[in-house]
């Protein structure tokens, strides 16, 4: 059984959707903004301003002029250092005690050694991403196209510069659900039978 799952999910996938619906067939914790605030307050880390606080990879942009032009690893600016060294830090402690769902954030890296986690990717064919988004949100196919590019370079860009993971290397995951093969409806029991069961572990 394992006790800790961290989803990674492309834009356009439902992935938040998908990891709350593990997380309830699992009686699992969902981990959120709030859960981190929370964690950080016990700590005694008085969070003056949440929006900016979490640090959400798919909408991450490096901070400050130079990091902006260059996207440079070495030139992570103290703030983001200390912000990501303390989002590792609940993540790291909220894993040790287990039954948790962890979406983003680079928990695949952060608990790569975490003996009993699951390391889930949500994926699906841009054509399927592209109408899912036109679909939710109301907007047009140029839009849906120009998240999705916008989304995906960000998520590469937050990995790669804080924890040098390629976010495409299969090998990074235990399982790699592809929603044009997964129905939606099915990928939350999917992968909650893979939790249940270490020994089950396959590409889909």
């Amino acid at each position: 059984m394992k006790d800790v799952v961290t989803i990674s999910r492309q834009v356009g996938t439902n992935g938040e959707f998908i990891a709350r619906r593990v997380a309830k067939l699992l009686n699992f914790q969902y981990f959120d903004k709030t859960v981190l605030l929370e964690e950080a307050r016990r700590m005694g880390i008085n969070v003056y301003d949440a929006e900016s606080f979490d640090f959400s990879e798919d909408e991450y942009k490096s901070r400050g002029i130079i990091g902006s032009i260059f996207a440079n690893k070495a030139l992570i600016s103290a703030a983001e250092e200390a912000q990501i060294s303390l989002e590792g830090t609940i993540i790291k402690e909220l894993a040790k005690k287990g039954k948790i769902v962890i979406v983003g954030r680079g928990g695949q890296a952060l608990l790569r050694d975490h003996p009993k986690v699951l390391r889930v990717k949500i994926i699906a064919p841009l054509v399927y991403r592209v109408d899912k988004l036109m679909l939710d949100r109301y907007i047009s196919k140029s839009e849906a196209e120009k998240i999705i590019k916008t989304r995906d370079k960000a998520t590469r860009q937050y990995l790669d510069r804080f924890y040098n993971l390629d976010w495409d290397a299969e090998g990074n995951y235990d399982a790699i659900l592809n929603l044009q093969r997964i129905p939606i409806d099915l990928a939350p029991t999917y992968i909650a039978r893979l939790a249940r069961d270490e020994t089950d572990r396959e590409k889909a």
